[in-house]
């Protein structure tokens, strides 16, 4: 963009919408009011790989490793490869837990911050060849892969940019390890949805030492339609492992640089993102007040990491402990129907398998979900819809408990700052509910409502609301 452009508060629409051609990130014009800023934010637009990894909504994490057999959380890197001996390893047994979950994919943690490789690795002795399991010739990553594949499952993997194991860990050397094994990942297993790599301990950003963007232009070269998460340019950590998200989930987030080339080219962009990315855990990322000072504004959207158990790795005294349907549905509301994916932790345990336990509880949450949602009350409804409100009219009296909320993001992008749900009760309309962002998905709960109809109101937004998708359910029981 120019640097002879007038301020975006003087700008018209037309010349706006010319200028932004729906880009991420967008630059905000030298000296643009706060107004022009926010409106800016909503021109920006999600790429197909990010619309595509948020259409998952709900995806198993699988903390298995060493750290399942030593029972341990993070292991130091010395234990032996011959440790690892799964008694009953079943790739399968996972993948039909999950998916009747109502899960969308998995995100394998295929080596964890001890260094030990779930797949055997030219990078290192420190693996599962070196292990009893399967005379030697075992490959987790390879059975989840298939598994996922038999099961209609996306494939993810974690890579953990810390190692334990890897002596030299720190230096220059480390990065051709780290460069070796995302290779061997990313070219042997099908298509992957998610490449995970976690932010503990992970090395700093000097490309003299670790160069993160080169290890981003190998995961685009062989794996272009995957996105890159947590350190990386294409989704964000929310800021905590509670399964919950902010009240205000924004995906278009500001940078403090104006420059314009791509995160795994550009020095400089990549900073500015390093720099964001050290604020995920503020408790405001994306308001008018956040923008303010926003030099560019990035599509940046969120998952929200947690688990099923206390720890990420199984331990045999946490089987009384597994969270129940309602904490789980707590989880599953707040992060999908709060503009972000839920990434809930798994752990198989030291057969290989997927504890009884947890199989009850996800089989509980799965089988709630499908009939919560296996109906729109709306659906045969009397329907009329304008920018600012989509009103239902169901014909007769209806019970609901479950609002639904969409924009669509890639057309329009993320507009609406507040609405107001409305019930009809024959004669009138009532507040029943209300909100702040909706982006992506906004789930809004309510005590069950006996009504006529229903209508969502945009009472804040944006730059012209672009309407929101409503539909109408009701939940098959109050969780417990």
């Amino acid at each position: 963009m120019r640097s002879d452009l007038r301020p975006a508060a003087f700008l018209t629409a037309q010349a706006l919408a010319s200028l932004l051609h729906a880009q991420s990130p967008v630059l905000v014009p030298m000296g643009a009011h706060a107004d022009s800023i926010a409106e800016l934010a909503s021109m920006s637009r999600p790429s197909q790989r990010q619309v595509q990894w948020q259409q998952h909504g709900f995806v198993a994490f699988v903390h298995f490793g060493m750290n399942t057999f030593t029972d341990r959380e993070w292991g130091d890197g010395t234990e032996s490869p011959t440790t690892f001996a799964p008694t009953e390893f079943d790739a399968r047994q996972w993948a039909r837990t999950f998916a009747d979950a109502g899960m969308r994919g998995i995100v394998l943690t295929c080596k964890h911050h001890d260094g030990f490789c779930l797949w055997p690795s030219a990078s290192t002795d420190h693996d599962v060849a070196a292990s009893p399991w399967r005379n030697g010739d075992g490959n987790v990553v390879a059975e989840v892969a298939d598994a996922c594949r038999e099961h209609g499952l996306s494939f993810g993997v974690y890579l953990s940019p810390w190692d334990r194991n890897c002596k030299s860990f720190g230096t220059r050397a480390y990065h051709d390890v780290f460069q070796q094994q995302l290779r061997e990942l990313c070219s042997d297993y099908g298509p992957l949805f998610e490449v995970w790599f976690d932010g503990a301990h992970c090395p700093s950003d000097d490309p003299q030492i670790f160069d993160w963007q080169s290890h981003f232009r190998l995961v685009r070269e062989l794996q272009p339609t995957a996105c890159i998460a947590i350190t990386g340019p294409d989704v964000r950590w929310v800021g905590n492992e509670a399964g919950k998200t902010r009240e205000q989930e924004w995906s278009a987030l500001p940078l403090d640089d104006s420059g314009g080339g791509a995160f795994e080219q550009d020095r400089a962009a990549w900073q500015s993102l390093w720099r964001l990315r050290e604020k995920c855990q503020a408790p405001d990322l994306g308001s008018r007040s956040a923008l303010a000072s926003a030099r560019r504004i990035h599509w940046w959207p969120a998952e929200t990491d947690v688990s099923i158990r206390n720890g990420w790795f199984y331990h045999a005294s946490e089987d009384a402990s597994v969270k129940p349907k309602s904490t789980l549905l707590d989880f599953w509301f707040s992060a999908v129907g709060g503009n972000a994916v839920l990434l809930l932790n798994v752990p198989p345990d030291p057969r290989g398998r997927i504890a009884d336990a947890d199989c009850k509880v996800l089989a509980e949450v799965g089988a709630h979900l499908r009939a919560t949602f296996l109906r729109d009350i709306a659906a045969d409804a009397r329907r009329r819809d304008s920018s600012s409100a989509s009103e239902a009219w169901f014909g007769g009296e209806a019970t609901f408990d479950v609002i639904d909320l969409r924009e669509d993001v890639a057309a329009h992008g993320q507009r609406i700052e507040s609405f107001r749900i409305d019930a009809w009760d024959g004669e009138a309309w009532s507040e029943i509910a209300s909100g702040g962002t909706v982006g992506m998905r906004r789930l809004v709960r309510i005590e069950p409502k006996k009504a006529r109809g229903v209508r969502c109101v945009i009472t804040g937004s944006r730059g012209e609301p672009k309407g929101v998708a409503l539909t109408v359910h009701c939940q098959p029981e109050k969780p417990k």
